[in-house]
């Protein structure tokens, strides 16, 4: 996952004064699993991630660092913490276009800004800028 900041979760834990199995054992989770997340050698899905956000207390963006040119598509799924086929069931779409959306490859309706507003909880202004975004990385890689 783009963006997720290990160092960051394991001062949250350490924070609660939490091991690494206390923490595994609340977000139920597997011990390997976040071990392997604050190591640096895996990096959790959004859903996960927001399973252990919730019982550290801490929202999703204390867990991501921010990437430059604002959040895209992308970064505002992960920190409502879904998975892509999560947010395709949640508006209907599949999850090759919201893939697809995600990597600005094909254009985002009133229509598709409207159900992913409604399922991430943000305006459609919110939306066409996440995507502008995503358009601009796009459009920057060589």
């Amino acid at each position: 996952m783009r963006g997720f900041d290990r160092e960051a979760l394991t001062a949250a834990r350490e924070r609660k004064q939490w091991s690494p199995a206390r923490l595994a054992r609340e977000a139920q989770i597997g011990l390997s699993t976040i071990r392997s997340w604050e190591a640096g050698t895996r990096a959790p899905e959004p859903d996960n991630l927001a399973k252990v956000a919730g019982v550290l207390g801490v929202s999703m963006d204390a867990l991501i660092s921010p990437r430059p040119g604002g959040p895209t598509l992308a970064d505002r799924r992960i920190l409502v913490g879904l998975t892509q086929p999560q947010l395709g069931l949640r508006t209907g779409l599949s999850t090759t276009s919201i893939g697809a959306l995600e990597r600005a490859e094909i254009r985002l309706t009133e229509e598709r800004a409207r159900r992913i507003a409604e399922a991430l909880q943000l305006t459609v202004a919110e939306v066409n800028d996440a995507y502008r975004a995503a358009r601009q990385r796009a459009d920057d890689v060589p």
